[in-house]
């Protein structure tokens, strides 16, 4: 099930139904939006062996087929150790310049489409420029701005937004009591996979004790900041605990506009400049190989 952007999945299915499918498309939005979902949504439209005008029947052996990833006819594509390399790229080109299988189209998601290295993103440019056959390609990305303009701009861009509160809200409700699901899509800031995870018990209590951990940073001295930097340097979870970050400026960024106030008692452009120094912090450390602790004290300077 996937929770709203009905604009978007209308504005795909009118395309293929007029034929005028675009062989490139661009999904971008913030994280856990449900870009990838509708991503493959939209291909068990284009395969979907039952032929299907308004949705894919979902039950077919194509339908299934790419809900489990196994479809000849479709590549999914993810970073490896935080990148997209040019033979992933190299071996997807050679994939789609051959006729479909089983498909109507040959079809490849490129996921965090923002991770592909410059080689990566060359070769994939020549590729969008010289499209063979009936081929779609999808890149979802939360960092649009990341991609070179040359490849942006030759693909047809797909915006996602933020689903209601009431709405992620409902869909809660029949996994978690009202209360629970209230907090939630509160928290969740219109984001439906994060809403989702946090249905989990231990998510939600990790999601909760982050925050705690970045509320008392906030109040601390350099000391305790720097502390807290050097033991995030060395946590897995670092990409999580960024993306709950600006989740949660963002949303002391709303209580402002809204309330005139905020719970750090920042400012709106200190918020906006912490967004915008957080946002570039996370794009370092999954792009590049810049010293995490030395950036993450950066990051601290500025809360």
């Amino acid at each position: 099930m996937i929770l709203g952007h009905q604009k978007q999945w209308d504005l795909l299915k009118s395309s293929l139904k007029h034929g005028k499918t675009s062989h490139a498309y661009l999904f971008y939005g913030q994280q856990q939006l449900g870009k990838k979902k509708l991503a493959l949504k939209f291909a068990k439209l284009l395969n979907c062996k039952a032929d299907f005008e308004e949705r894919p029947c979902g039950e077919c052996e194509a339908c299934l087929e790419i809900e489990e990833g196994r479809h000849p006819d479709l590549s999914v594509i993810k970073p490896d150790k935080g990148k997209i390399k040019i033979d992933r790229i190299r071996d997807l080109t050679e994939r789609l310049s051959k006729k479909a299988y089983q498909g109507r189209y040959k079809i490849a998601i490129i996921d965090e489409a923002h991770l592909l290295n410059h080689e990566a993103e060359s070769a994939l440019l020549k590729t969008v420029e010289e499209p063979k056959g009936k081929t779609v390609l999808i890149l979802v990305t939360s960092q649009k701005d990341s991609l070179a303009s040359t490849l942006v701009s030759r693909t047809q861009g797909v915006e996602f937004y933020p689903v209601s509160r009431s709405r992620i809200k409902e869909f809660l409700e029949e996994k978690v009591d009202s209360e629970k699901a209230e907090k939630i899509a509160e928290i969740s800031l219109g984001r439906p996979g994060l809403a989702k995870e946090l249905t989990d018990s231990d998510t939600f209590e990790r999601h909760q004790e982050k925050l705690e951990k970045l509320k008392k940073a906030i109040k601390g001295d350099f000391a305790e900041r720097f502390d807290y930097a050097e033991q995030l340097s060395e946590d897995e979870d670092l990409n999580y605990t960024l993306d709950l970050w600006l989740s949660q400026f963002r949303r002391v960024l709303l209580e402002q506009a809204t309330k005139g106030s905020n719970e750090f008692d920042y400012s709106t452009n200190k918020i906006k400049k912490v967004i915008r120094k957080t946002q570039e912090i996370k794009r370092l450390i999954s792009t590049t190989n810049v010293k995490k602790r030395l950036a993450l004290e950066t990051l601290m300077i500025k809360l």
